[in-house]
């Protein structure tokens, strides 16, 4: 005897794999009415559809401060961004700060041999 709950689990089963299929469908669609986005026979398929590829961008590997991690998590909690968005913000700032000083400096004619120094 199948009780409600199995009936009620397969129905939501088939409702998910039927799902799947209309998203599928869909896909495919979307991919044909495309210009130049069809893949050449035998390839397993493209890129994923839906948001436009940024910049490209290189992976790296950088080691943090304890501190500048909390703080660098407590930020992406509160603020509601990506780890990966803010260091390029700051990175951003940074680098816009730089050109600033040398700019400074080559027009006075002196260069600082500590880019760290703060004026």
């Amino acid at each position: 005897m199948i009780s409600i709950k199995d009936e009620r689990g397969a129905r939501q089963l088939r409702w998910g794999v039927e799902r799947m299929r209309q998203k599928k469908g869909r896909m495919n669609e979307r991919l044909e009415s495309t210009p130049g986005t069809a893949t050449p026979q035998g390839h397993p398929g493209g890129s994923k559809v839906g948001r436009p590829k940024g910049p490209d961008r290189i992976a790296r590997t950088v080691r943090l401060l304890e501190e500048h991690d909390r703080r660098l998590a407590a930020e992406v909690e509160h603020q509601g961004l990506s780890q990966q968005y803010l260091i390029e913000l700051a990175l951003g700032e940074y680098f816009k700060r730089l050109d600033r000083q040398r700019r400074r400096m080559q027009g006075t004619g002196e260069m600082q041999a500590d880019p760290s120094s703060r004026s």
